[in-house]
């Protein structure tokens, strides 16, 4: 019912669990040393599609976790677009001037996701990681790595579910090999192939308001 999710503890739905057995098969012959993972359900769901399978202890880090939405979690995006278009607009393309109720700011979330993935590798020096995490805090990493200020966050696009951003990080530096890769889902598993609002500046999707039964 695209509702959303910051720390909201939601479920997976059954195509989710689809897409994370592709991404299972996905990682199989690749070698990974540790596996980290946000605290939410979700993430976590997802991570056992790496760790299980090669028999690694789960690291569980709060400080993974995707951006608080304050008093829109669990809204639909529709109804948010409806109620708050000016700050919608917002959150999508300047996330520096976005503020909600119980938000978390953009540049907090920058600075957490940064700091986490660094200590990560300091941790791990020299070793192939995965960690999991969401959809916002990808896009706040991947602002940071190619520089992008949050006035322009729109040339970083969202990224589907379970694709895979793969960075390396040397002298201090992080670099991308590749970025927001979903070529393990098939056109009917992908959640954002076939559409097109996740490549719009303003990343509004307008089809859902609030589900009533």
């Amino acid at each position: 019912y695209r509702r959303i999710h910051g720390h909201y503890d939601s479920l997976i739905t059954d195509k989710g669990a689809r897409q994370i057995t592709a991404l299972q098969e996905r990682f199989d012959p690749i070698p990974v040393e540790a596996v980290y993972s946000s605290d939410l359900n979700r993430a976590i769901r997802t991570a056992a599609a790496i760790y299980k399978p090669k028999n690694l202890p789960l690291i569980i880090s709060k400080l993974l976790r995707e951006i608080a939405m304050g008093s829109w979690e669990d809204l639909c995006w529709g109804e948010v677009e409806e109620k708050y278009p000016e700050q919608l607009y917002y959150y999508n393309t300047s996330p520096d001037k976005w503020e909600i109720d119980g938000g978390e700011r953009f540049s907090d979330l920058k600075n957490r996701i940064v700091s986490a993935i660094f200590e990560i590798a300091k941790i791990n020096d020299g070793k192939t990681v995965a960690v999991v995490t969401h959809g916002g805090a990808i896009r706040a990493l991947l602002s940071y790595i190619l520089n992008v200020p949050p006035g322009e966050i729109s040339r970083v696009q969202y990224c589907d579910n379970t694709a895979v951003t793969l960075l390396t990080i040397e002298n201090g530096i992080m670099s991308l090999k590749y970025m927001n890769d979903d070529s393990h889902l098939s056109d009917a598993l992908s959640s954002f192939r076939k559409e097109t609002w996740w490549k719009e500046e303003d990343a509004r999707d307008s089809r859902n308001m609030r589900f009533v039964p």
